[in-house]
């Protein structure tokens, strides 16, 4: 199948309740196939324009994507 990645998102201290639940929706696709979730709760940033989920250092989030990409794709995970 096609690989699907997902972000998971950033930590906020003010989600009432509704990022636990995102989070763990997130954990039950990891058992489907090709499927890797990006963690993200350490980028978190409080001043970020568009909240704390929204981190502005998209280049690590970037690098963990492509990094995760590459072993979901079964020609570079055999690849030293």
């Amino acid at each position: 199948g096609i690989p699907f990645l997902a972000v998971g998102l950033a930590s906020d201290v003010n989600s009432a309740g509704l990022l636990p639940r995102i989070r763990r929706a997130q954990m039950h696709a990891l058992s489907l196939p090709n499927v890797a979730i990006i963690p993200a709760i350490d980028l978190g940033d409080p001043w970020a324009p568009l909240g704390p989920i929204h981190p502005r250092n998209k280049l690590q989030l970037g690098n963990r994507l492509a990094a995760a990409a590459l072993l979901l794709v079964p020609h570079y995970a055999s690849t030293p």
